[in-house]
């Protein structure tokens, strides 16, 4: 910004004074000739954009605009998968890769449940490859650049691309290592968000995206020494003649387990890069894809040949005793496939169970194949070898070691008993 020249208070020359100021420009002109020259060769690379990137500080949330405050700032306190480790005390990475994903996606993402997903507890602070892994998870390439030279950092940005820094020794962070996202680039200077703080300007406001023109504090090249992870653009499903492939930004096809964007859905994809669908075996693991679209059922029963089977939060069919929504069902060990209709007794805990035709494990007095039994109203477990309170009998009643209910006069540890021959209440 140039300053207003202001006029002296006498409209008289002074030739002593223009002297001085003669001597004084030989003494300037000098050492402006024989100093020595800085960043020689750095010229300015042309260029100017600013992405749009949301602001997140891994203490405070996510910063709106509109509302001149930030929001979500639970997710500071927020413990990570396994973990002791919060977003707030370590979670710089974690923050810039949620900036830098949500610019990517068009909406704004909770940070720790990228760290979550991504990397789960071995996903550390200091993870060098967690920009690399969070942007796999949610469709996205990116790439770490140990030196990639501030023209082709450059190049990223113009190209709106984030960049995050990895650095060694910050100058945001208090001068050990530290993430930080570079989102723009101006006259030879970058745009930096640090997601510990929101009041360093940085050649470019934090919060309201507008330029400043400031001659010191920018982040300049090469600035501290790191290690650069490049965000790219999502990669995309195509159709070829026999099936879908999911290609990334430079043309390759990839393989295995990829998130897929379009749709918002996991899929598989094989060896020779195309989606499966339907059941299949991965890893000694049963997974089932949509027929259609080929997403990974999660949180899911599915039924297909009248085989009903459930896939957890990873996507694997489970087996054993499982806890459902508030109900039990057991799925087979070998097949996966859900038990009805039918009493089963869980060998490792010798606990006997009664599973519907929903196949749920049932509470309460059941009449099975003409046999009186009683399962717990609070874990559906087989009552044996004891006396229970039957509600709907209204009176108390025993059940023996098979889990039967006994009618007329029985002996129980050295004790007879009788019980009504009808209603198998206690009498005496």
């Amino acid at each position: 910004m140039q300053k207003e020249m202001k006029s002296g208070s006498s409209g008289l020359y002074d030739f002593r004074g223009l002297r001085r100021t003669a001597a004084v420009f030989m003494i300037f002109l000098g050492l402006l000739l024989f100093a020595p020259v800085k960043n020689a060769g750095a010229a300015t690379i042309p260029g100017d954009r600013i992405l749009k990137v949301p602001y997140i500080n891994q203490h405070k949330g996510l910063w709106v605009p509109e509302l001149h405050g930030f929001i979500n700032g639970s997710w500071g306190g927020q413990h990570f998968e396994g973990s002791t480790r919060t977003l707030s005390g370590n979670g710089c990475g974690f923050a810039c890769s949620a900036m830098a994903i949500s610019y990517m996606r068009g909406e704004v993402l909770n940070p720790v449940n990228i760290m979550n997903r991504a990397c789960g507890f071995n996903g550390v602070a200091g993870d060098r490859d967690v920009g690399v892994k969070s942007a796999a998870k949610y469709g996205f390439r990116a790439v770490t650049v140990a030196q990639p030279g501030k023209a082709r950092i450059v190049s990223e940005i113009l190209a709106g691309n984030p960049v995050m820094v990895l650095e060694k020794k910050s100058k945001f962070g208090g001068g050990g290592g530290h993430f930080i996202l570079i989102m723009g680039y101006r006259n030879g200077r970058f745009a930096v968000y640090d997601p510990a703080s929101e009041f360093k300007s940085w050649v470019c406001d934090q919060l309201t995206h507008t330029w400043t023109d400031i001659n010191s504090g920018a982040w300049r090249w090469p600035g501290a020494h790191g290690e650069y992870t490049i965000f790219y653009a999502a990669n995309k499903q195509v159709k070829k003649d026999d099936g879908w492939y999911l290609q990334d930004p430079d043309g390759k096809y990839l393989t295995g387990f990829q998130y897929v964007s379009e749709g918002n859905k996991t899929c598989y994809f094989g060896k020779d890069g195309r989606m499966v669908f339907g059941s299949q075996v991965i890893g000694k693991r049963l997974y089932y894809f949509d027929k259609k679209t080929g997403a990974m059922k999660t949180n899911a029963f599915v039924t297909e040949n009248g085989k009903t089977r459930y896939y957890n939060n990873k996507g694997r069919a489970v087996t054993g005793l499982k806890k459902i929504n508030g109900y039990y069902y057991y799925f087979k060990p070998n097949s996966r496939v859900m038990v009805r209709n039918k009493l089963v007794t869980v060998a490792e805990k010798n606990l006997t169970y009664y599973f519907n035709g929903q196949g749920r494990a049932v509470k309460g007095l059941k009449k099975i194949k003409g046999k009186y039994y009683f399962f717990s109203e609070k874990n559906c477990r087989m009552q044996k070898n004891k006396f229970v309170w039957v509600s709907s009998r209204g009176g108390k009643c025993y059940f023996n070691k098979k889990g039967r209910m006994v009618f007329g006069k029985k002996k129980i540890n050295g004790k007879y008993y009788r019980f009504d021959k009808k209603t198998g209440v206690l009498i005496s």
